[in-house]
Parts: C-alpha cells; sequence; structure tokens
C-alpha cells in the first residue's frame, strides 16, 4: 500500500472533525456488548492515536498503521503504548487480541476488494476465542453525496484546509486536501494531499464477513436501521 498520509500527518489532528469522545463510547458499547471481558485490543490504521488515548485505562492497547508519520505523533501521545507500522492487510504480529477495531473509514483507503478481504482475514487470524472484529465504512451513498459537494474551507492553527472529494474515472473517490499555510497570507504555502476511498455494495461486505466470521451484525451510529441509503455503518464480527 502507499502511504497517503505522509505529507497530511502534521495537519491531520487539526483537519479532523469527528466526534472522537463520542465514536470511542460507541466502540465501548459494542465491546461490552459482544466481548464483555475483551482486555486485549488492538486499532487497525491507529493514525495519530486518538482512539486509543480515549481508551487508555479500559485495556491493554496496541496501534498499528502504515505511516510512520502518523505513528510518530502517535508515539508522543502514547509512549506506553506498542505501535506497529505495518500493513493493514499483510501484517502478521506474534499474539492475538481480544478485540480489534479499524475506524474512521480506514477500510475504505483499499482500493480493491481482494485488499478488504485480505484485511478480514487478517483481523481473524489475529483474535483470540471470542474476539470481535469491529470497523465501520463510509458507504457508497454517502461519498457520492460528498462527491456532490462544493469544496469546503477549514481554519487550522496556522493557516487553513480546503477540502474537497472527487470521483474519478478510476472509480474511487479522491479526498482532495489542500492545506495552506505562510506567515505570507498574499503567497501561503500550498501542501497538496488525495487521499483516495474506495467503497463496495453492503450485500458484497456482508457476505465476505460471513464466510470468515460466525456472528455478523451491522449497525449505524444513530440506531437507525442499517442499510445501502445509511451514511456509515458498523460491523461486529465474532470468531
Amino acid at each position: 500500500m502507499i502511504d497517503h498520509y505522509v505529507n497530511y500527518a502534521q495537519f491531520y489532528d487539526q483537519g479532523t472533525t469527528t466526534d472522537i469522545v463520542a465514536k470511542v463510547n460507541l466502540i465501548k458499547q459494542t465491546i461490552k456488548q459482544f466481548n464483555p471481558t475483551a482486555k486485549d485490543l488492538l486499532e487497525i490504521a491507529c493514525g495519530t492515536g486518538n482512539v486509543l488515548s480515549q481508551l487508555q485505562g479500559n485495556y491493554n492497547l496496541s496501534g498499528l498503521d502504515l505511516s510512520a508519520n502518523m505513528l510518530k505523533i502517535a508515539k508522543t501521545k502514547l509512549p506506553e503504548v506498542e505501535l506497529f507500522e505495518d500493513d493493514m492487510t499483510s501484517f502478521k504480529l506474534a499474539r492475538k487480541f481480544d478485540v480489534i477495531i479499524c475506524l474512521f473509514d480506514s477500510v475504505n483507503h483499499l482500493k480493491t476488494f481482494y485488499e478488504w478481504e485480505a484485511l478480514f482475514d487478517r483481523a481473524k487470524e489475529h483474535l483470540n476465542i471470542n474476539g470481535v472484529f469491529i470497523f465501520d465504512v463510509n458507504t457508497i451513498t454517502k461519498l457520492e453525496k460528498l462527491s456532490a459537494l462544493s469544496p469546503s474551507r477549514y481554519e487550522l492553527e496556522d493557516g487553513y484546509q480546503i477540502a474537497k472529494i472527487d470521483k474519478k474515472d478510476d472509480g474511487l473517490y479522491h479526498w482532495l486536501l489542500d492545506i495552506y499555510t505562510s506567515d505570507d497570507v498574499s503567497n501561503p504555502k500550498v501542501t497538496k494531499n488525495d487521499i483516495p476511498e474506495a467503497a463496495f455494495p453492503l450485500q458484497q461486505i456482508e457476505k465476505a464477513l460471513q464466510y470468515r466470521f460466525k456472528t455478523v451484525e451491522k449497525f449505524t451510529p444513530d440506531n437507525v436501521i442499517a442499510n445501502e441509503l445509511s451514511d456509515r455503518i458498523y460491523f461486529a464480527c465474532k470468531v
């Protein structure tokens, strides 16, 4: 895989607007429901460690990410947490976990469904008995909506971000994140980032999961029925 966050890592925490606390509370509730005695947790695509930071004190934590620059930031927040620099489709760790999570539509960064299935396989291989794999996805519906929107501007500490999602000829949805920073406002420095995402039909995802896991449940953060019209869908998969 290509590290699409190599330049964006330093801006990630400022440019992310998701409510971390609400997402982590949902994950805690899901773990309590599916594996209430869980102790060891791995976050795949842990990024700069925002989620793991909120989970400290609840589990024995580990994190994995492809981006060395993202992990460098995570290490400053989580000096006691074991962090692995590796590809989520091919990693092999010498241990297993009670819970594996992969959030913030990180799965969507995998461009082919073959890669999605490889991730599902790696997660299953690294789960203990009764372990649960929890992840979320941006649906086709959501990415289509986002690609129809005009660019958005977000203020940063030392500049601003212009964000636009484009659906290109390769069939992927490209998050075009341009960062403008400079002491000279008339001639700012521009850091361009192109982070692609892929989305697949819900039925295709469920079929692949049901082939690998004994129990597969899907849900939405607002507790409405999860279907193709949902914007974001979570999956909880037990071995």
